[in-house]
């Protein structure tokens, strides 16, 4: 357990670069990822355009509630001198299931809520955003953690916050948008699945689900794939995030799906400092600035 962090609060990893020392941050990018079971940042230096420092940190909250995400949060900023630097750019990143996503042509802003309606159970005070995808025609709708957006604005002013499915969305369709075959990405952040299709670069298929165990992620994987009609046998399935060729779910999937592969591609924006970070992880906060 982190010294002074607040019980429910592990230091899981952090990554420093050396040219962090002697850096003052005035052109740096502080981009944050938040949801109930986790907290991570980057420092992004814009005039290097390279990662120069990373953190990740486990919530174990006693209830998964925005008020105890909140106290958890408050107890890593304690503890935490670089999230209290003042920065060019300050980027939220918003990660829970309370998100739907709507083609553009079917979007009509007053009709947000009844969008939510229908995959989630919508609070009359919830405040509702959305982001316009620049790589497809369609928005995702969305409830952020309204009181973390009140406290990051203290810290910050003004900051730029977005879904995290957004990023995930815009960036593997525009890394695969010349490739003519189907593909799925599995991307998994603790307890946390998105599931999302592919075809010929265009976006055919996107959900997510709450996957606890490795059964849950097998299931719902599967689950998509039967949907969509595609072969468990032949069907390209790359996995992002949390889990690696040791996890009990990437293990139980192989036997079942036998093209599973863990995201490879080299990201140019990070130094040399994160070569033992596995190219799979934090997809969202690493593709923020490409």
């Amino acid at each position: 357990m982190a010294t002074g962090l607040p019980f429910m609060t592990k230091r899981f990893n952090n990554i420093f670069d050396k040219s962090l020392e002697n850096n003052d941050l005035k052109e740096s990018y502080l981009s944050i990822q938040i949801s109930l079971d986790g907290f991570s940042f980057t420092v992004y230096d814009s005039r290097l355009e390279k990662y120069l420092a990373w953190s990740y940190f486990k919530l174990e909250l006693p209830q998964k509630t925005p008020e105890k995400l909140l106290e958890a949060l408050e107890g890593i900023y304690r503890e935490n001198n670089l999230l209290n630097h003042a920065y060019k750019k300050v980027v939220v990143v918003h990660q829970n299931n309370l998100s739907c996503l709507v083609p553009n042509n079917y979007f009509e802003e007053e009709h947000m809520k009844t969008y939510l309606e229908h995959n989630v159970k919508v609070l009359p005070n919830d405040f509702i955003s959305y982001d316009p995808l620049k790589n497809t025609p369609t928005r995702v709708v969305y409830i952020p953690f309204v009181n973390l957006n009140n406290f990051f604005f203290s810290k910050y002013g003004t900051f730029d916050f977005y879904h995290a499915s957004s990023i995930v969305i815009d960036q593997l369709i525009k890394k695969y948008k010349a490739d003519k075959e189907t593909k799925m990405f599995v991307n998994a952040s603790g307890a946390h699945i998105e599931i999302l299709v592919l075809k010929e670069g265009s976006l055919t298929f996107y959900n997510s689900f709450e996957a606890a165990t490795a059964n849950d992620f097998l299931y719902y994987t599967l689950f998509a794939m039967e949907q969509l009609n595609l072969d468990p046998e032949t069907i390209e399935t790359v996995l992002l995030g949390t889990l690696t060729e040791a996890s009990e779910a990437f293990t139980l999937a192989y036997k079942y799906i036998r093209n599973l592969s863990l995201y490879s591609e080299e990201n140019p924006k990070l130094t040399n400092a994160f070569e033992s970070l596995p190219k799979q992880s934090n997809f969202a906060l690493f593709h923020l600035f490409s």
